[in-house]
């Protein structure tokens, strides 16, 4: 990301993001230069650089009956927002015991069509675990096509992903196979004669089953720990047969 995509990643206003950089530029300006150097009209520039002010983004001093802003060192801000994670992160236990019974449910979603199906594997990244996987890794191609997989995996190894894989043996997945050790990833075949119809995969409390059919594929996201866990064990299984 660049500076502006990250800074609003973390969450601030693409405004407050023109005005912080302008100051940062300039070193020392008024309202009106702000104001002209972004574009933003003058009473707009003024509540939300006030705003700014109040969350420790620019300070602000008076010159010949003039106010000035200054941005706030960067490696400040850093330090800022660190102290804010570690702060909130003390207080998740506190917020879990006041997680309603309905919050922490099970949750069943279901996605429709190969574009659908690309929000489990982006939940499965985003989820940041270990993946335990079955599924016929041609008709895997094929669904999300070459590309999109070889993204998938990438996207997977720079989060350092572990995952084992159980798959038909084919050409195609012998040769995924020799590109373990570098992919983070341990792959077992069938054995002969057994077959794998659709997807399976496993992460933290999570299991997502894609259906393979070609003319509406479909995916089933049931978050629940403990169908999580029996697929576990059925994965575990599979996985001392397979060679």
């Amino acid at each position: 990301m660049n500076v502006r995509s990250t800074m609003e990643y973390v969450g601030f206003h693409p405004r407050e993001i023109q005005l912080y950089i302008s100051a940062l530029e300039s070193g020392d300006s008024t309202t009106a230069e702000l104001s002209d150097r972004t574009d933003i009209p003058l009473t707009t520039a003024e509540e939300v650089l006030r705003r700014m002010h109040k969350h420790g983004l620019v300070n602000s001093y008076t010159r010949r009956h003039r106010l000035h802003w200054v941005a706030v060192d960067p490696e400040k801000i850093a330090a800022g927002l660190a102290e804010k994670l570690k702060a909130f992160e003390g207080i998740v236990p506190k917020l879990r015991t006041k997680q309603t019974a309905e919050a922490a449910a099970p949750r069943i979603i279901t996605y429709t069509g190969a574009g659908e199906i690309k929000l489990i594997l982006d939940d499965m990244i985003e989820t940041k675990h270990e993946i335990s996987a079955f599924l016929p890794w041609d008709s895997w191609i094929d669904l999300l096509g070459e590309d999109y997989v070889s993204d998938l995996i990438e996207r997977r190894r720079k989060r350092f992903l572990r995952m084992r894989l159980i798959t038909d043996k084919t050409p195609a997945s012998a040769k995924l196979r020799s590109a373990d050790p570098k992919e983070l990833r341990l792959t077992r075949f069938l054995p002969q004669g057994s077959r794998i119809e659709n997807a399976n995969l496993i992460y933290a409390d999570t299991t997502a089953m894609i259906s393979m059919n070609e003319k509406r594929p479909f995916g089933i996201l049931i978050k629940d720990q403990a169908i999580a866990g029996t697929m576990k064990l059925l994965f575990e299984s599979m996985w001392q047969t397979s060679v």
